[in-house]
C-alpha cells in the first residue's frame, strides 16, 4: 500500500513538473520603416501564443525608453490561446532613426522575451515661433541668451546665434555699450524683411577679473532704438 502511495505522488509531482507554459511570439523585431514626426505616434501588435500546457501570464514588460509604451494581455493565456502585446512609439521631439526593446517578464521558462521595435522619423518642419523662440521688436532670436560655459582665464570664446527679420522693413541690430570683455555685432548688421542672420559674441576672459559663474546683460537696439528685453 505504501509502495502504491509513493508511486502515485511520484506520478502526480512529475505531472505536475511537466505543465509548463510556453511563449511563442509571431515574430521578435518589427521595423515600421520611415515615417514623418507629424505622423504621430506608430502601434504594432505582436501576437503571443501559449505552446505550452499551462497557463501562461505575463507579468510585465518594461520599455527601454519613456517614448515606447507597451501595453499586454493581461488575463492568464490558455494552452494554445493567443494574447497580444502592443508597442506604441511617439516621435514627437525625436527625429532621426531609432531601436528601442521591450523585455517581457512571463511565468514561462526563460522568464524573459526582448521584442525589438525600430525605424526613422523624419523631422517635421519647424515654425519660425519654434526655431526662434525669442521675439524682441520686429527680429526673433533663437534664444535670449549666449552661453560661453566654461572659459579659462586665458582664453577668448566666441560664439554665434540665429536671427531673423520678420518684419517687412529693414532692421538695424545694434547692441548698447557692454562690458571690455564682450563684443556683440549682427552679421549682416542690417537684415532685411526676411532675412536671417546671425548675433556673434566674443567673449575675452583675460579682460574680465571676475571668477565663477558671471552673467552680463545687453540691451538691443533695433533701427537706433533701445528694446524692452534685454538680452
Amino acid at each position: 500500500m505504501k509502495r502504491f502511495l509513493f508511486i502515485a505522488v511520484s506520478v502526480f509531482l512529475s505531472a505536475a513538473l511537466l505543465a509548463q507554459p510556453k511563449v511563442q511570439v509571431s515574430k521578435y523585431e518589427h521595423d515600421f520603416g520611415t515615417f514623418r514626426e507629424e505622423d504621430g505616434r506608430q502601434s504594432y501588435n505582436f501576437e503571443v501564443t501559449n505552446t505550452g500546457n499551462a497557463p501562461l501570464v505575463i507579468q510585465n514588460i518594461v520599455a527601454s525608453c519613456g517614448c515606447t509604451t507597451p501595453t499586454w494581455t493581461k488575463t492568464p493565456i490558455s494552452p494554445n490561446g493567443k494574447g497580444v502585446i502592443t508597442a506604441v512609439y511617439d516621435p514627437a521631439g525625436r527625429p532621426g532613426p531609432f531601436n528601442k526593446t521591450l523585455t517581457v517578464y512571463t511565468n514561462a521558462k526563460p522568464e524573459t522575451v526582448v521584442l525589438v521595435i525600430k525605424g526613422e522619423v523624419k523631422e517635421r518642419e519647424r515654425t519660425i515661433e519654434e526655431m526662434y523662440t525669442w521675439p524682441v521688436g520686429q527680429v526673433r532670436f533663437e534664444s535670449n541668451h549666449l552661453a560661453f560655459t566654461t572659459i579659462k582665464k586665458t582664453e577668448k570664446k566666441i560664439k554665434v546665434m540665429p536671427v531673423i527679420n520678420t518684419s517687412k522693413e529693414n532692421v538695424k541690430i545694434e547692441f548698447d555699450p557692454t562690458p571690455a570683455h564682450i563684443q556683440l555685432k549682427a552679421v549682416p548688421e542690417v537684415l532685411k524683411p526676411g532675412q536671417k542672420g546671425v548675433i556673434e559674441g566674443t567673449y575675452d576672459a583675460t579682460k574680465n577679473g571676475n571668477y565663477g559663474t558671471v552673467t552680463d546683460i545687453a540691451r538691443v537696439k533695433l533701427n537706433g532704438v533701445p528694446q524692452e528685453n534685454m538680452w
